[in-house]
């Protein structure tokens, strides 16, 4: 007699109806719903489509006994990896438990998940609920391990209602990756998308503005930082500019003095009570021979190579004290601004600099001008009650000059 060997799927589909039609006895037959380790058995070696089928059919039917602890998930997705574990966790998200931790999480997610599937399976234990809050950055990490660029960007965006309240600078760096995880555009729609969800803490630091900010530049760079003020408490964002303790005459011909700078320091326009905003306009800024930018301190003393600082300080403070001038025009300060740091860039970036990082340094003194132009009117309007108007007016902001 000649004997027909079967297809391995065909049997591999054999084994799940039967399993299925086995575990459906069991439930007719009045001994109730199938415990995780029970449907573990049922499943036995089926292949990972077939166990995708078989899961889908008992979730369906009710076969399955909930909740589901992470460990009990974790056994009846066994063997499954890819697109297959990603949509088995979207079948079984209901059953499982309501608080899982961000550990038990990772248990269900398992080590063979793609990026892009990982990032889909989080997405469904977050639609369905099941997430212990708030996640603590830590938390948020061990969620987002692996998953880099646009998924990660996303990622972040569903797990931010999650997120615990008030995060630092460090921890909103731990949660955004430290090793390149995230490119310019993704890192921008991320910090974006913890500033929305109010996550991030009131009165963030010049330090937290650097590790939130690296590598984020132009006009990412101003509506990143705009969204993360638009969600800080008023006090921490209101006063660009203080009154300069000096008032020194200045000229397009003084703009870019140097004076002099202390070793690990970073001194900014403004109060302290402002740093967010005091972020916009350091003393000095860096540009490097391929147009890059840093806010760095260590260039401006020569301790990064290939980099040449740029002192925007005296700008800074002439603007500031046009702002405290009694009957001052705010919109003439402002533009006054941006001709003296544009001039700053002029002279200071001479030579074989002057191709290669003007642009960019004009870039960041529109950078600079927008700011001032669109959200320093409380500052020039206390500035101007200090220099004795009663009623002083501020016009709804405007670009002006502004051509970005």
């Amino acid at each position: 007699m000649t004997r027909h060997r079967k297809h391995p799927l065909v049997r591999a589909a054999a084994i799940g109806l039967l399993a299925l039609l086995l575990l459906g006895i069991r439930v007719a037959q009045g001994a109730g719903m199938l415990s995780a380790s029970e449907v573990t058995t049922g499943l036995g070696t089926l292949s990972e489509v077939n166990r995708l089928y078989a899961i889908t059919r008992m979730v369906s039917d009710g076969q399955i006994r909930a909740p589901l602890s992470s460990s009990d998930g974790a056994a009846i997705l066994q063997g499954t990896t890819g697109l297959v574990r990603s949509g088995a966790i979207h079948q079984l998200a209901s059953l499982l438990n309501a608080d899982l931790s961000a550990q038990e999480a990772e248990v269900i997610l398992g080590p063979t998940l793609s990026e892009g599937n990982r990032r889909h399976a989080i997405l469904v234990l977050v639609s369905a609920k099941r997430l212990r809050s708030p996640l603590s950055e830590e938390d948020a990490a061990l969620l987002l391990k692996g998953i880099t660029q646009g998924n990660r960007a996303v990622a972040i965006g569903v797990l931010a209602p999650y997120l615990r309240a008030n995060l630092p600078g460090l921890a909103i760096a731990t949660i955004l990756g430290r090793n390149g995880e995230l490119t310019e555009f993704n890192r921008f729609n991320a910090i974006v998308g913890l500033a929305s969800a109010g996550k991030l803490r009131a009165c963030l630091s010049g330090d937290d503005m650097n590790l939130i900010m690296l590598g984020v530049t132009g006009p990412m760079r101003v509506t990143a930082i705009a969204a993360i003020a638009d969600s800080a408490k008023p006090q921490c964002v209101t006063t660009v500019f203080s009154s300069p303790a000096v008032s020194p005459s200045i000229s397009a011909s003084t703009a870019g003095s140097t004076p002099a700078f202390s070793p690990g320091v970073t001194s900014y326009c403004g109060p302290s009570s402002s740093a967010i905003l005091e972020q916009l306009i350091p003393e000095y800024f860096c540009f490097n021979l391929v147009g890059l930018t840093a806010p760095s301190g260590a260039c401006a003393v020569g301790g990064l190579a290939g980099w040449k600082p740029v002192h925007f300080g005296t700008a800074c403070r002439a603007h500031d004290e046009c702002y405290s001038r009694k009957g001052a025009n705010k919109s003439e300060c402002d533009d006054s601004l941006l001709s003296l740091l544009r001039a700053t860039c002029d002279e200071t970036l001479t030579g074989f600099w002057r191709k290669l990082s003007r642009a960019a340094c004009y870039d960041e003194a529109s950078f600079y001008y927008r700011q001032v132009r669109l959200r320093a009117c409380e500052a020039f309007t206390n500035a101007q009650k200090q220099a004795g108007i009663s009623n002083p007016s501020c016009s709804s902001p405007s670009l002006g000059i502004y051509r970005q």
